[in-house]
C-alpha cells in the first residue's frame, strides 16, 4: 500500500540548534539513524516528505535563499546516503502570523497529500506534539492513535510539549494506530 510520510526536520533528521535554528549547513549535526532510517524509508511506493516550521526566515534572521541552499544540502547528502526525499515543505511565518502552514496548522501536510494524493496511508514522524496534531488535522487518512505514555505534556495536551523519542502515527484501520520508530530523534 502506498504511504505518504511526512518527517519533521529538526530533533527527528538533524540535532536541535541550542540557540532555535540551523543557519546554515555548518550547523547540521545529524542524528545517529537518520541516514539508516531514510534509506529504510526509500521504497518505490512511498512518498516521503519533510515539513518543518522555518520562523528564522519570517524573523529576518535567515533569508530564504539561505534556507533553500540548507534543504538542496539536505537532499543531496541524504541522495548520497541512499535515502530519498521527494518534497520540502516549510512554513517561513512566525507563530504570532497564525498562518495555515505553520505547525500544529495542517497546511504544509495538505501541499503534500495534493501533490502525491493517491496515497493509501498517512504517516507524521515528529518529535513534538505539535507535529502530530498537524498530522491529525491534515485529513481523513490519519489518525494519531495513543500517544507514547511516557511522552511529558501528553496528558496535559500542552502545545509544544516534547515527548521524548519519535512519534509515528498511522491512520485509523491499519491495525497499529502507534507506533515509535527511530529516525535518529533525541530521546
Amino acid at each position: 500500500m502506498k504511504k505518504l510520510i511526512f518527517l519533521d526536520r529538526d530533533g527527528v533528521i538533524n540535532r536541535n540548534v541550542d540557540d532555535g535554528y540551523v543557519l546554515s549547513t555548518a550547523q547540521i549535526e545529524w542524528l545517529p539513524g537518520a541516514m539508516e532510517g531514510s534509506w529504510r524509508l526509500n521504497r518505490p511506493d512511498n512518498r516521503i516528505c519533510i515539513v518543518t516550521n522555518q520562523a528564522a526566515v519570517g524573523k529576518g534572521i535567515l533569508p530564504e535563499p539561505d534556507l533553500l541552499h540548507i534543504h538542496r544540502f539536505f537532499l543531496e547528502t541524504i541522495r548520497e546516503e541512499k535515502g530519498r526525499i521527494d518534497e520540502i515543505y516549510y512554513c517561513p511565518h512566525t507563530p504570532e502570523e497564525r498562518c495555515p502552514c505553520r505547525k500544529p496548522r495542517p497546511g504544509l501536510l495538505q501541499q503534500g497529500i495534493a501533490q502525491f494524493g493517491g496515497c493509501g496511508r498517512l504517516w507524521m514522524v515528529g518529535d513534538s506534539l505539535d507535529d502530530m496534531r498537524a498530522g491529525k488535522e491534515a485529513g481523513p487518512l490519519y489518525d494519531p492513535g495513543r500517544i507514547a505514555e511516557d511522552a511529558p505534556g501528553a496528558s496535559q495536551g500542552a502545545e509544544g510539549a516534547k515527548p521524548r523519542g519519535l512519534l509515528c502515527a498511522e491512520p485509523a484501520g491499519s491495525g497499529e494506530n502507534h507506533r515509535e520508530i527511530n529516525l535518529g530523534g533525541e530521546p
